[in-house]
């Protein structure tokens, strides 16, 4: 199992800092989303990654989150970094459409195809993998890690029916998103009710889910232990 570390922060030797700090820890790598509330355009986008991959020996993960930052990391950027660095070693495409990610499976693994994509959306698993892509990197698995390695299997071993029905599963699942916003909260709980942790406590602002939100909770929480 391969560990990765966030090191994502607005300035630049912040998150070479952190980088350093994950390596030195033997971290596989770190995933660092680039800066927010200004708008970066695909040069600014260029520097800041480029500034971090030249002073840290750390495997990147680029962190395309546009709903977070307000614009997309293009295909064309991905390649310049990934030709140039050869520690920028994959992206997580958190967006709900997966046209862009296709694109950077398009753009990307075909020149360079050591260079790993994966959906940030649950829901994205299937695709991107029939896309050529490596996966996903979601939410869900942190609650039912068997149900994915279970949905991984089912397509490497080529079985598109047993996929087709875990495909059907994760998009009821999605449903766990909108029990609270924001979703952090939820997960907590989940992971409470599995005995995964002691406590759903979250920091503030933060506040825990009500008694109807955690009965809805469970519910869904029973749906995904439940046989396909």
């Amino acid at each position: 199992m391969r560990v990765y570390a966030g090191a994502s922060r607005l300035d630049v030797e912040e998150s070479i800092e952190l980088a350093n700090y994950a390596y030195e820890k033997g971290i596989d790598g770190v995933m660092i989303i680039s800066p927010y509330y200004f708008p970066l355009d695909d040069e600014g986008i260029f520097r800041f990654y480029s500034a971090i991959a030249a002073k840290t020996s750390a495997n990147i993960f680029i962190y395309n989150f546009p709903e977070r930052t307000g614009y997309s990391v293009s295909p064309d950027v991905c390649l310049r970094l990934a030709d140039k660095y050869p520690n920028i070693i994959g992206l997580k495409d958190t967006i709900p459409d997966t046209t862009h990610t296709a694109q950077v499976i398009e753009t990307v693994k075909s020149r360079l195809p050591h260079f790993e994509v994966y959906a940030g959306y649950d829901n994205n698993f299937a695709h991107v993998l029939l896309s050529g892509g490596n996966g996903c990197i979601g939410g869900l698995s942190n609650i039912v890690p068997q149900f994915f390695a279970s949905w991984m299997q089912a397509f490497t071993q080529g079985d598109l029916a047993l996929v087709a029905k875990h495909q059907q599963r994760v998009d009821q699942l999605m449903a766990i998103y909108g029990v609270n916003a924001p979703f952090i909260p939820t997960f907590k709980k989940a992971l409470q009710l599995k005995g995964v942790v002691n406590s759903d406590y979250c920091t503030a602002p933060f506040i825990g889910l009500n008694n109807i939100q955690i009965e809805q909770l469970q519910q869904l929480l029973t749906l995904a232990d439940s046989p396909l």
